[in-house]
């Protein structure tokens, strides 16, 4: 098959064209390693989802399988609430005001 752009849901790379995030990843990971939070504000198709799907890989390495997201109703098909989203053996639970 071959890929598509998709602007529906999260990109999958053998599926999806995307833009390479390896730095973004990256940069994510200097974050953690610190100990800190981070942030991702940008508007609707920026690759926030996907991102956050792709970099819950890192988790593995720190054995960690729940994490925690705020996210503001900027998307009219989002529902105000908390819901739980599971990426493999991963659990992030999103809260969204």
């Amino acid at each position: 098959m071959a890929k598509v752009f998709d602007v529906t849901v999260d990109c999958k790379p053998g599926l999806h064209y995307m833009v390479n995030i390896d730095e973004r990843l990256k940069e994510l990971k200097v974050l953690v390693d610190a100990g800190s939070y981070f942030t991702i504000n940008r508007a609707r198709q920026y690759g926030k989802t996907t991102t956050l799907r792709m970099f819950s890989r890192y988790l593995d390495d720190y054995h960690i399988n729940t994490g925690y997201m705020v996210s503001f109703y900027s998307n009219r098909k989002k529902q105000v609430g908390v819901r739980t989203i599971t990426v493999g053996n991963k659990t992030l639970i999103e809260a969204v005001i």
